[in-house]
């Protein structure tokens, strides 16, 4: 996951995943590490979203 800091990174970066996974040329080799790779996005992005929904739950329960 080198180079990713946002969540948009995150899902930049699987979509770059998702797009050479449809093109079939990845080699057998390079694919559980692409796999590896994209469950570590996949679960980045989910903890980024719990967190801000947990923040907006705070924020909204506070008014």
């Amino acid at each position: 996951m080198k180079g990713v800091k946002t969540y948009q990174d995150a899902y930049r970066r699987l979509q770059a995943i998702l797009k050479l996974l449809e093109s079939q040329e990845v080699a057998v080799d390079d694919l559980p590490k692409l796999v590896e790779e994209s469950q570590q996005l996949l679960d980045y992005c989910r903890d980024r979203l719990r967190t801000t929904e947990k923040q907006l739950e705070d924020y909204f329960e506070e008014e």
